[in-house]
């Protein structure tokens, strides 16, 4: 419940890496990175004709010039005897431009390479985007090469970005919509600094530098006036201070002198101002500097004005290229001139355009880097061709054996199963990238056509997808992080909320597998559930925490008059006169097999009140017959935490025991509207027989709370007849 003094293990001010843990120093040219990408339905057709073809998908995690060779191609995807004036470079549905080497042939062979100017990506669920090159019928892009020559001399120095982010703090209780909600050091009364290192400055070029900050507030206080005043100092000068209040996200920049940056480490300090009510996260800093015209590590990208030529020294290599890449989606080779000079090479770069505009050159005296990754499609078209099917299964392919079990017995009872790997939705509708959208985009194609019936997602989610935190637990099927009162937090019934009501237009669960070993033992302890012998003798255990004023107790005896005469229920509550009793009872009761466990009163993520049930204790609920647990209670279901399985996670991912199902909430709530949805549930259950997804269904119907209908999740399989 909203308040109780549990809940204060999901820190307010995030989960901050250890102590000790020091900051990069920074050197590289800030990059472009793709954040949202532009969809139009020719996009999209264009793109579901790429899922469904044998083709080859390339991950770009940073900007730069990337060179794959034909045998790579060839072993990942491209089919042999693919014709070279088929080769086709797309993004996002859009071709790009490419440079080949060899194809002498007329086809792609092994030693044939291909080379195209990339960026990667920044949303809150990748850092990579993702190119396709695919056979495809219709012209074939190529970079060209600009065959003008600049006669003005230009300057020897250019304005150089660097910038710094780090994200290990993340703030649930911060409602920013879609975007991420981590952050990094946090900025307080106690000076907190970082190096940013400036290589190759031209102190003597006169220049002045430009400091440009994003700071994301924490505090928010009732009392008049500000909230945040940070004082920022570089190099122990200061250069201004940032006024701002509560929850703002400010972005400021401040000019620097000339003199005030030094070669090497640059030092910039943070101190909040107003006290200890005073905190705050750094979000980014970028520092523009001017920089001598000197690459580094064979290369250097880097901003000239058009219609001049320029000089970069610094390179081991005559064999040096220049592109202009001032539109990373048409680059264009630049004449330049490569020759001898003491110690290297030098470069004389004719730039382009016109005086009034910048040029951002690449130059480049290696081959080129190679993607993060390159791999083969697998075809698919599900965006086109999904049957009606009593259930649609979306699962990854790290958990896909477990629910290809799962989806076999289905079968086999004579249900109609779709079983579709996530990465295809991606590829069909996100191109490629992960994303939630595109399960809800197929999901609500299926509602719209009438072939959606129930949903179940086989795998675990990650309020961390880009594994900030390095915990390593992988995002293998995303929730949807919504706010939920207080707090952003888990929803899976978004995915088929399509009229935004709070409540999924399709029964809907989660079976919450994090490896391939605990996806088939999910599966197996599912169909041993049903198809093993039922008790002659079906309890049902319900506990209710100390009243406090909450009532707890009275909605404890209005669930034990619905249970029908057919289960013999026993009904429990804490008591300070008897601390010990509640938890004996529970134990007690979960050693004799229990149809449900019910639960009203606080909790947080792994525990209830009053240690009757305390963090890592799943492994005591060992009846032979696991129970379905209802948590009418706070953060019992907060199961997107990476490395930290909350209380119905954990009882449900348990192999043998646990439970057999949860509904339980991500969020933290108030009571009434709790009471109301567990009562219908029964009712439900026990009245009408419902499986447990359309059970669920009818609970979050007969409650008007937001926070209820949007934060409980089922984890367990919708199909599931309590038994």
């Amino acid at each position: 419940m909203e308040g109780a003094e549990l809940t204060s293990s999901l820190h307010e001010l995030g989960l901050v890496r250890p102590r000790g843990a020091t900051a990069p120093a920074v050197g590289a040219m800030a990059e472009r990175r793709l954040v949202a990408p532009r969809v139009t339905p020719a996009q999209l057709k264009t793109q579901r004709l790429l899922a469904s073809l044998p083709c080859v998908k390339i991950g770009v995690r940073s900007e730069g010039w990337y060179r794959i060779t034909g045998a790579e191609l060839l072993a990942n995807g491209l089919p042999p005897g693919t014709k070279a004036r088929q080769i086709q470079l797309l993004a996002e549905g859009i071709p790009q431009l490419i440079r080949t080497t060899g194809l002498t042939d007329g086809r792609v062979d092994p030693g044939d390479v291909i080379e195209f100017y990339g960026v990667g990506a920044d949303t809150p669920h990748t850092d990579t985007r993702v190119y396709w090159l695919a056979p495809l019928k219709g012209r074939v892009l190529s970079v060209p090469t600009s065959r003008s020559r600049s006669r003005t001399p230009g300057a020897s120095v250019t304005p150089y970005p660097i910038e710094f982010r780090e994200r290990f703090s993340y703030v649930p209780t911060l409602l920013n919509g879609d975007r991420e909600n981590f952050f990094g050091r946090p900025i307080t009364t106690a000076t907190t600094g970082l190096t940013l290192a400036t290589p190759f400055l031209d102190g003597g070029a006169g220049l002045p530098g430009l400091l440009e900050l994003s700071l994301q507030g924490i505090t928010d206080t009732p009392a008049p006036g500000l909230d945040h005043r940070v004082e920022i100092r570089v190099n122990g000068a200061p250069v201004g201070t940032i006024d701002f209040d509560g929850r703002g996200h400010p972005e400021h920049r401040f000019p620097l002198a000339p003199t005030l940056l030094r070669p090497g480490a640059n030092e910039v300090t943070f101190t909040a101002q107003n006290g200890e009510t005073d905190v705050s996260l750094l979000d980014t800093v970028r520092l523009t500097y001017p920089r001598a015209l000197v690459a580094e590590g064979n290369q250097l990208r880097f901003l000239a004005r058009g219609g001049q030529y320029v000089t970069v020294r610094g390179f081991t290599t005559r064999a040096i290229r220049v592109f202009d890449v001032t539109d990373p989606a048409e680059p264009f080779q630049v004449v330049a001139d490569s020759y001898p000079e003491a110690g290297g090479f030098a470069v004389r770069i004719h730039v382009a355009g016109t005086a009034d505009a910048d040029r951002l050159l690449l130059a480049l005296g290696t081959v080129g880097s190679s993607p993060a990754w390159v791999r083969s499609n697998v075809p698919s078209a599900w965006s086109s061709s999904s049957p009606a099917a009593a259930l649609t299964l979306v699962t990854h392919g790290t958990v896909r054996q477990g629910a290809t079990t799962l989806a076999d017995y289905r079968r086999r009872q004579g249900q109609a199963v779709n079983l579709v790997d996530v990465e295809d939705l991606y590829d069909e509708y996100t191109f490629g990238s992960p994303h939630p959208a595109a399960l809800r985009n197929y999901l609500a194609e299926l509602g719209a056509a009438r072939r959606l019936q129930n949903v179940l997602l086989f795998g675990d989610a990650s309020f961390d997808p880009r594994n900030y935190l390095g915990r390593g637990e992988p995002d293998l099927l995303p929730t949807r992080l919504t706010a939920v009162g207080t707090l952003e937090t888990a929803s899976d019934d978004w995915f088929c909320d399509f009229n935004e009501d709070g409540i999924a237009d399709a029964p809907l669960g989660r079976l919450p597998a994090g490896s391939a070993a605990q996806g088939v033992a999910l599966a197996e302890k599912l169909i041993a559930y049903e198809t093993g012998p039922v008790p002659g003798t079906r309890e049902a255990f319900l506990l209710a925490d100390e009243d406090n004023g909450f009532g707890f107790s009275a909605g404890n005896r209005l669930l034990f008059g619905l249970l029908p005469a057919s289960i013999a229920g026993t009904a429990a509550a804490w008591s300070p006169a008897a601390p010990g009793a509640a938890r004996t009872a529970l134990l007690s009761a979960i050693a004799r097999s229990q149809l449900v466990v019910n639960y009203l009163g606080h909790g947080s993520e792994q525990a209830w009140a009053h240690g009757v049930q305390n963090p890592g204790e799943a492994g005591l609920w060992t009846g032979a017959r696991p129970p379905l647990l209802v948590a009418m209670t706070c953060l019992n279901g907060y199961f997107q935490e990476p490395g930290q399985p909350c209380l119905a996670e954990a009882l449900v991912g348990a192999p043998t025991g646990g439970a057999i199902a949860a509904w339980a909430s991500s969020g933290l709530t108030r009571p009434t509207g709790q009471l109301e949805a567990n009562l219908e549930l029964y009712r439900a259950l026990f009245g009408s027989g419902l499986p447990l997804g359309q059970a669920v269904q009818r609970a979050k119907a007969a409650t008007t709370d937001p926070t209820v209908r949007r934060s409980w999740n089922l984890l367990g399989d919708p199909l599931l007849r309590i038994r």
